[in-house]
């Protein structure tokens, strides 16, 4: 999602922990494949 890469790395955090908290399986692995990759 382009929307993250808007955002300073300190909302980035924020908004991944956010999805971290609210989404959960394949939605997480998927932020987790995006997080390594940033």
């Amino acid at each position: 999602n382009d929307h993250f890469r808007t955002l300073v790395p300190c909302e980035r955090l924020q908004a991944l922990r956010y999805h971290r908290c609210r989404y959960s399986g394949a939605e997480r692995r998927r932020l987790g494949l995006r997080i390594s990759a940033v």
